[in-house]
C-alpha cells in the first residue's frame, strides 16, 4: 500500500541498525532506499537533500521545493553547500 511517512518515523522505525534488511544510496535518483520485509521506502536524508540542493544551485535553478508532512525534525545538520 502506498503512502508517506515523515522522516522522523522513517529514521526511528527503519533507518536505525536492525530496522531494515537493506539500506542503499540510489545514485540515479539521489535518494536513499530501504527494504524491510515487504516494505520499500525511498526517502531523502540530510546528505541526499544537499545533493539536490547543490544540483539546483549549480544549474542556476530558481528555487527548490521541499515537501513537509508532519514535521518533527532537527534541521541543524543540513549543509546547504
Amino acid at each position: 500500500e502506498g503512502g508517506n511517512l515523515p522522516y522522523f518515523e522513517i529514521d526511528s522505525l527503519y533507518a536505525q541498525p536492525g530496522g531494515h534488511d537493506s539500506m542503499i544510496f540510489n545514485a540515479k535518483t539521489g535518494s536513499m532506499e530501504i527494504v524491510s520485509g515487504n516494505n520499500f521506502l525511498s526517502f531523502d536524508n540530510a546528505e541526499t537533500f544537499n545533493i539536490k540542493y547543490r544540483y539546483a544551485f549549480e544549474n542556476c535553478l530558481r528555487g527548490i521545493m521541499w515537501y513537509v508532512s508532519r514535521v518533527k525534525c532537527d534541521m541543524s545538520n543540513l549543509l546547504f553547500v
